[in-house]
């Protein structure tokens, strides 16, 4: 999205009125020569014509490393599916990766990237919830499990959302048979789980929520605690292990579950998700 024409929200909670009609570059390749043009709104991606295409899909994950956005997993409408995907944002180019000792076929899991591998864990099979952890060496092209060296991981969910912080991932809430609210941590480092010990205002427990890292904290916000959607907001300090309730001013997005969330500069933006239909706004 090049120019946004509806408003959002920092994470402050103010409301952000957008910014004046502009436009904005984009970079093109076509047939070796890269031209210039420039755009105010969503525009699909022409993939260079040497593309293999991933297939479509629901309930997958993706994470950036580089210049590639990388993609594994979901439902592509008849069955979940284990393969990955990496769009070179430089070429615009797709390009199927080694599926070899892959993670089993999984939707609505997480993936993230620490140092130059995407880790993906838990989901759900087509049959059970599952609580494996792997990863995939974007530089060696490679997957494997990894080997956990101690600690007790999650118990099998799907639905959760996972961040990175440091030497560390940590995963929270999600559904596992009733909805959750704990929060776990893996460090890549010492190859162990642990889970968090938390004080303060805890969120209630929830899945389809959002969160992204800001600094030493974690923000969260939104899912459904399987009676409603919800719209609150929460941060939990990592320094601290303390969580509070974020008081916010002015429209707050309606409640909702499935969005995404990112962070850029000191603002949190949420994107679509479900109200009961599928939401479209910004």
């Amino acid at each position: 999205l090049n120019h946004m024409s509806t408003p959002s929200f920092t994470m402050e909670g103010q409301y952000m009125p957008p910014p004046p009609p502009g436009s904005a570059s984009v970079s093109r390749k076509e047939g070796g020569r890269t031209s210039t043009t420039t755009s105010k709104g969503w525009q699909e991606v022409e993939a260079d014509e040497d593309s293999t295409v991933p297939c479509q899909r629901s309930l997958h994950a993706g994470a950036v490393w580089k210049d590639c956005f990388v993609v594994f997993g979901g439902y592509d409408g008849h069955r979940r599916v284990n393969d990955l995907y990496s769009f070179n944002f430089t070429l615009n180019q797709w390009k199927m990766l080694s599926g070899i000792n892959a993670p089993t076929p999984r939707d609505r899991h997480v993936a993230n990237v620490f140092d130059d591998s995407l880790y993906i864990f838990g989901g759900f099979d087509g049959t059970m919830r599952v609580n494996d952890l792997h990863s995939y060496n974007l530089e060696t092209n490679e997957w494997s499990p990894v080997e956990v060296l101690g600690g007790i991981a999650p118990s099998p969910r799907h639905s959760h959302a996972a961040v990175v912080y440091q030497q560390s991932m940590f995963v929270f809430g999600g559904y596992d048979g009733s909805y959750r609210s704990d929060l776990h941590e893996f460090n890549f480092y010492t190859r162990r789980w642990t889970q968090v010990q938390y004080s303060g205002d805890v969120p209630r427990a929830r899945y389809r929520g959002t969160c992204v890292v800001n600094e030493d904290s974690m923000i969260l916000h939104g899912g459904h605690d399987g009676n409603r959607h919800l719209q609150d907001t929460h941060v939990f300090d990592f320094v601290t292990c303390t969580w509070s309730t974020l008081a916010t001013e002015g429209p707050i997005p309606s409640p909702r579950d499935s969005h995404v969330s990112v962070i850029y500069g000191n603002s949190m933006y949420l994107y679509g998700g479900s109200t009961g239909s599928a939401m479209g706004d910004f």
